[in-house]
């Protein structure tokens, strides 16, 4: 599988130590595992991300992991690696361990209450940004609201409006994602566009930068690499695939009929896309031109329709939601894999996120995501290199 690099609008991304090394943590030995949010009765499910074997928390039975959350969609994983939960119905956002489903509240709080109020009446979407910072679609206001992130002091915090109405263009905000260019990308729901803000990192962070394709109902959203933006579109039961560099739209193929209303999207540890399909009770999984079913939840939670879709135990080291494992190789940002990306690894061996400018770090080089460009990454980007020629 190959990627590409984007060449987007936004402003380039600063990395710092806290992007680079604080995602990896979000790997464990248990390997990957799939999070799926059910807005009906309010509730996440687990399954393993491989062979789909559900994975039930303590006490609960098939594949329920925790439960009373009051109308769930988004769901997400965090910095942290724990599991991060929208609770509408409460006005909360709330936080377990993935592994166990303790609750683990912020600082002060009771439960599993990481943030609360500050308009989280009817909310969506919600992503960690490259900052480690929390960002939550509020639809209600047409607004992305903005929270302190896990490692931040006061955790749950709430720093208030991150951008909002994108003079008209975006109406009720639905799923969030951080492109390969450090742009937030945000999905309408109600206006139908998909919008890209410049990123918390960038000079002029939340900024309206352009509408980037419009699409009836835009769900959700997820980049399956460096190039293709996946939207979902709940009320014409569709997935497409936007190229952001030639701007072309791709319905993806469902002969099948897997897609009803169709909701989350999350790239998986194959580089696949995951597509929670709330009316028809499945998660799909598009591979190639092939969409094929992964789980049937009607096998074991027939009432519970999944909704949004987060994975965990996958190292994403810059934040993008991409995993590790799915982007490697282009170093040089060209989208071929030459002999110019060695040169390119030469240039940054040696080099830490923390050396003082002018910096040679390139975080597509740190394999291990400890900070540093060592004899280590070498030899793991080696490996890839040589898996991604053609």
């Amino acid at each position: 599988m190959k990627t590409w690099c984007l060449r987007g609008k936004c402003s380039v991304l600063v990395v710092t130590t806290v992007c680079c090394c604080v995602f990896a943590q979000a790997a464990h030995a248990q390997g990957p595992r799939l999070y799926v949010g059910a807005s009906t009765p309010g509730m996440v499910m687990r399954y393993d991300g491989i062979t789909a074997e559900p994975l039930p928390g303590a006490g609960q039975s098939c594949a329920v992991f925790v439960t009373d959350l009051g109308n769930t969609i988004g769901v997400t994983i965090g910095p942290d690696g724990r599991l991060y939960v929208v609770s509408s119905g409460t006005r909360e956002v709330r936080r377990y361990d993935a592994d166990t489903g303790t609750p683990c509240p912020a600082p002060g709080q009771s439960g599993a209450v990481y943030a609360w109020g500050c308009g989280l009446q009817y909310v969506k979407g919600l992503k960690f940004g490259p900052d480690g910072h929390l960002y939550v679609a509020d639809s209600d206001r047409n607004s992305i609201l903005q929270f302190k992130g896990p490692y931040a002091d006061s955790p749950g915090q709430y720093m208030g409006v991150f951008t909002s109405g994108a003079d008209g263009q975006l109406y009720a905000p639905g799923g969030l994602a951080f492109g390969p260019d450090g742009c937030l990308y945000v999905a309408g729901n109600g206006s139908g566009n998909v919008v890209r803000f410049e990123g918390p990192l960038a000079q002029e962070p939340g900024q309206f930068v352009d509408v980037v394709v419009s699409v009836v109902n835009a769900m959700d959203l997820a980049f399956g690499d460096q190039r293709t933006l996946y939207i979902s579109s709940q009320n014409t039961d569709s997935v497409y695939a936007f190229d952001l560099l030639d701007s072309s739209l791709e319905l993806l193929p469902d002969p099948d009929h897997l897609l009803d209303q169709p909701q989350g999207l999350a790239a998986g540890p194959d580089c696949c896309l995951y597509v929670g399909s709330a009316l028809a009770h499945k998660v799909a999984r598009y591979c190639g031109d092939h969409l094929e079913q992964f789980i049937d939840c009607n096998a074991c939670s027939p009432e519970y329709p999944p909704s949004f879709l987060a994975f965990a135990g996958l190292s994403d080291c810059d934040g993008n939601a991409i995993p590790d494992d799915c982007e490697c190789g282009d170093l040089n940002g060209d989208g071929e894999y030459t002999q110019a990306d060695f040169l390119a690894f030469i240039q940054a061996y040696g080099a830490c996120a923390t050396d003082p400018p002018p910096n040679r770090y390139n975080i597509k080089a740190d394999m291990d995501c400890d900070g540093c460009i060592t004899l280590k990454d070498y030899g793991l980007w080696l490996e890839c290199y040589r898996n991604m020629l053609p």
